[in-house]
This record gives C-alpha cells, structure tokens and sequence, in this order.
C-alpha cells in the first residue's frame, strides 16, 4: 500500500504563516496598548506585563476570530484540498458492518 500524496504545500504554509503574523501582530498590538497605560496605573511592572499578557491574549483570540476569517478559511480550505483524497483507515463500525455482512452472505 503507497503513502498518502499530498498536494498544495506552498499554499498551505503561506496561508499558515500569513495567519500566525496577523494574530502575532494583534497580540503584540494590544499587549502594547493595554501595557503602557497599566505601566502607569499598577504597582509594578511584572504586575503590568502579566495582566497586560492576559488582557491582550482574550482580546487578540476575540479579534482574531471576528477579522481573520478569511485567512482562517483558506488554511480550512488548503487542509480539505490536502486530505480529501488521502485514504481514510477503517473504523470499528467499517469492520463491524463488513462481518455482519459477510455473515448474512454465508445464510
């Protein structure tokens, strides 16, 4: 039995890298934003950084999820375009149904 062929590499790492820089981008952004201001406001800097890691990894997963979807779909779509014709191992229920048939063929 050969290996799975997998097709479109280069489109998928492209898509890949582009989406990791944007999120990348938007965690940095916001961590920024929200760090300088609470530099001021919060007793120490360890304190600033920790709570701004937090606040801009909820937001830069929110934001991610609302403004990347396009990016966010090609990567769904290079992966189906990579998988769909890679064949699939049978499942329990494959196995189980092939005997059951295979025993109502014997009667």
């Amino acid at each position: 039995m050969q290996g799975p062929t997998y097709t479109c590499p280069v489109k998928l790492s492209r898509a890949v890298i582009v989406y990791s820089l944007l999120r990348l981008g938007m965690f940095a952004g916001v961590f920024v934003l929200v760090y300088l201001p609470a530099r001021t406001f919060l007793d120490s800097e360890l304190t600033a950084a920790v709570t701004a890691g937090f606040v801009a990894a909820i937001a830069s997963l929110s934001l991610s999820y609302i403004v990347l979807r396009k990016p966010r779909e090609r990567i769904a779509e290079a992966i189906y375009e990579r998988r769909k014709d890679v064949p699939r191992a049978p499942t329990d229920d494959d196995i189980e149904d092939a005997a059951v048939d295979s025993s109502r063929d014997e009667r």
